[in-house]
């Protein structure tokens, strides 16, 4: 416990570090990480980045379901599942030319994950404004303005980019941060009400 514990403190400052390190080797508006990863020498750095990238937000969104008291089984198994496919896609190369249906595969994976996330975490949270909206309403609020950003951001480059990645990234941490304070507070507030 004391290893996951010291690995999560670690990692939340390092994946995004690391994330913006990484996408740096290239244009972040003209290339992503998978370019990046599979096209500029970096495969062991972007798989070690997806891998612990992967873990650290498995991790961090199961010990919010669990300081939440939050137990909807497909709820959570979508949300880990997400995790499994962003490593899985990470994992997979990207190399259209050399290996066309791994690189398939890996874009499906890259593509599903982050709805499968998203789709966990916004039911999550609606649960959250349901239980208590004075805590909650905030957090529900800036879900959908990360959203709305990266749509924008999307529209803008018309493709995925290693700077929407880093938004979409460094957002999520900081959102999940955010949650995970409101939650305590949840707890705290529950815990005088008895």
């Amino acid at each position: 416990m004391k290893i996951r514990y010291l690995f999560m403190k670690i990692a939340m400052f390092v994946v995004p570090i690391y994330t913006v390190l990484l996408a740096i080797n290239a244009s972040i508006f003209e290339y992503n990480l998978s370019i990046v990863g599979n096209y500029f020498d970096m495969r062991i750095s972007f798989v070690l980045w997806g891998i612990m990238t992967g873990t650290f937000l498995l991790f961090f969104i199961k010990d919010l379901f669990k300081k939440a008291k939050y137990t909807n089984f497909a709820i959570m198994f979508f949300a880990n599942l997400g995790c499994v496919l962003f490593m899985a896609s990470i994992v997979i190369p990207y190399l259209p030319d050399v290996f066309p249906f791994a690189s398939w595969l890996h874009e499906a994976f890259a593509f599903i994950s982050p709805f499968m996330l998203l789709a966990s975490i916004s039911i999550f949270v609606s649960k959250l404004v349901q239980q208590n909206p004075i805590i909650f309403k905030r957090s529900m609020i800036l879900l959908r303005l990360i959203v709305l950003f990266s749509l924008a951001l999307l529209m803008l480059f018309k493709f995925v980019n290693s700077a929407l990645e880093i938004f979409v990234l460094i957002s999520t941490i900081l959102f999940l941060k955010d949650l995970e304070n409101r939650i305590e507070q949840n707890n705290i507030f529950n815990d005088n009400l008895n």
